[in-house]
């Protein structure tokens, strides 16, 4: 189910000046804390072809006019992630940091979106034989928490455990209903966990300002 919450991001050449503007991101990435539900990840990036960039992303709520949150035009993205930046109190080195990016670096939004899980246990989830959901395809969750890579690997860490000790023939239904016992019980502590992360913020943000 969707998040009503979307990702807008877009990236910029590095240089020397960003070094000193961005003095946090020598480290790593920084989510910097807005108003109004937003806040702006920022991280030192490299594209492709090994060139240097700055990445940004800025997360907010989406209401039912925000429009330019929901399809792929770059300059109402850009001309979006501006007014957000102008109209409330950010560091003026972010707000350069947005202003900056050309129209063409702006990237496809980004819409969240988590998972219902139901009160009982239902096997297989896809009754096909041998295939078996993993990653985001059985648990997506929001990334407030950072959870969502570590229990794809976690999916495959199991499933090619239980795999590589059966025995042949493979017990099929057997190997996929305890992978899927398995991976339901926890992924639903790390969508929950997901979820609450971002009420967390929401609340922070909200008396911060």
């Amino acid at each position: 189910v969707d998040c009503n919450r979307a990702i807008l991001g877009g990236q910029i050449d590095r240089t020397p000046d960003w070094d000193a503007l961005l003095p946090l991101n020598k480290t790593g990435l920084v989510r910097y804390v807005g108003p109004n539900s937003h806040s702006l990840g920022v991280c030192f990036s490299e594209r492709a072809d090994r060139s240097q960039t700055v990445f940004w992303a800025l997360s907010g709520d989406i209401e039912d006019s925000d429009s330019s949150k929901c399809q792929f035009d770059r300059h109402l993205i850009l001309k979006h992630c501006s007014q957000v930046m102008q109209n409330e109190p950010w560091h003026g080195n972010l707000k350069k940091l947005v202003f900056d990016t050309p129209v063409e670096a702006i990237m496809a939004p980004w819409l969240l979106r988590t998972t219902r899980f139901p009160d009982f246990n239902q096997f297989p989830i896809v009754p096909s034989g041998r295939v078996a959901l993993l990653g985001d395809s059985a648990h997506a969750m929001p990334p407030d928490r950072g959870l969502g890579g570590n229990s794809a690997l976690e999916d495959a860490r199991y499933l090619s455990l239980l795999l590589t000790a059966s025995e042949e023939p493979i017990d099929w239904p057997g190997v996929i209903k305890k992978y899927e016992s398995e991976l339901l019980a926890r992924a639903q502590i790390a969508v929950l966990q997901s979820e609450s992360a971002v009420e967390y913020f929401r609340n922070l943000r909200a008396s911060a300002f």
